[in-house]
């Protein structure tokens, strides 16, 4: 049942998206969501999405009472059980080659350090670690994005 909710919540939200981009012809101001990158022992912590569309950084839109770093501390408790503490901002991406996909035009993903809880599925997915070197091939674009960025990154620092 939570599951069909979320599906339901989500053709919505593509709804709206549309409807809003058809009416204000693509004038829509840009909504901002959040995400974390957390990696331990080289694995990140991804969620496989109950929608189907594959799997993404824990996150989710930032209400208009939250500043960015409150809401993805706030999404990845609601998505994966854990708390976090969040470091610095690594990425801003957005999703304009899907226009109609969700109501989104910007993701600000921080880095983060998990600091307790304990690891649940939500009914927005199913929170799942991935070894850095064996990713699953239905990344969303935004976190395929990241993670090529930040094995880059990785690869170029020296060792300590």
């Amino acid at each position: 049942m939570k599951t069909l909710l979320y599906r339901l919540k989500v053709i919505v939200s593509y709804v709206v998206a549309c409807g809003l981009k058809t009416l204000s012809r693509n004038r829509v101001p840009p909504f901002t969501a959040t995400s974390a990158l957390i990696v331990q022992k080289g694995s990140v912590l991804l969620i496989k999405r109950a929608d189907g569309l594959g799997h993404c950084f824990p996150g989710g839109y930032i209400n208009s009472t939250e500043q960015p770093a409150d809401a993805i501390v706030r999404e990845v408790k609601e998505e994966t059980g854990y708390t976090i503490a969040v470091d610095n901002i690594y990425s801003a991406h957005t999703n304009t080659n899907q226009p109609c996909r969700y109501p989104i035009a910007v993701v600000i993903t921080y880095l983060a350090t998990i600091t307790g809880g304990a690891l649940r599925p939500s009914t927005e997915g199913i929170p799942v670690w991935f070894d850095l070197n064996n990713l699953p091939i239905d990344l969303l674009r935004e976190t395929r994005k990241t993670l090529d960025d930040y094995l880059v990154e990785l690869h170029r620092q020296p060792p300590m």
